[in-house]
């Protein structure tokens, strides 16, 4: 029988994560930060969700019938603590949306925003971009976004930096695994040796 690989991450690889909040400045673009009401807030259809659960359902209620129903009831419990928090501190961490007609698309906070909700709030604090970011710049703040969230696992933080290199590989005619150490390191603002590390767990796998 073969033997079940275990995914593990080294500990080295953690160290870095700080470091990749730096590289917000040079992807995001010119962010301004408002507060701007949550019904205009919607999610961009082109974007990949983790939840089922979705900003009618917290106005409206999960409908028994739905298919999702025990899915989105998890999820709509886990939102509770950040909720308390919310009421208790407000959004210590702006979402990021894009203008889009009048409407803001969400780059990065869509817990944030559910939860606001769920808190009672009507508005939300947001960094606004004034146009939708490329693709690959929406990956990156999304992954700086991923870096200061708790309650991500290592596995999902890779996830997204793996789709990183992916766009960025794209993007240069390239296969994924031409990428080097030293352009990922350039990429998400981090020191050579913690982008080793990433790129040796990402292909490990």
């Amino acid at each position: 029988m073969a033997k079940k690989k275990v995914f593990q991450i080294s500990n080295t690889l953690t160290e870095g994560l700080e470091e990749t909040i730096t590289a917000a400045h040079n992807y995001s673009g010119e962010l301004r930060i408002d507060v701007i009401p949550i019904k205009r807030i919607e999610v961009d259809p082109e974007n990949p969700r983790d939840f089922a659960l979705n900003i009618a359902d917290l106005y409206h209620g999960i409908a028994e019938t739905d298919e999702n129903y025990i899915r989105k009831s998890e999820e709509l419990a886990s939102l509770q603590t950040i909720a308390h928090s919310i009421r208790e501190q407000g959004i210590i961490n702006p979402i990021v949306v894009y203008k889009f007609g009048e409407k803001y698309r969400l780059v990065a906070g869509e817990r944030r925003t559910m939860a606001s909700i769920l808190a009672g709030k009507t508005d939300i604090q947001a960094k606004i971009l004034d146009s939708k970011p490329s693709e690959l710049k929406i990956s990156l703040l999304q992954w700086i976004e991923n870096v200061e969230r708790t309650d991500l696992t290592l596995w999902e933080r890779l996830r997204n930096l793996e789709k990183i290199i992916k766009v960025h590989a794209s993007r240069k005619g390239l296969a994924a695994e031409q990428i080097t150490v030293t352009e990922l390191s350039n990429l998400i603002g981090c020191t050579k040796p913690h982008a080793m590390n990433y790129k040796s767990d990402i292909e490990l796998e």
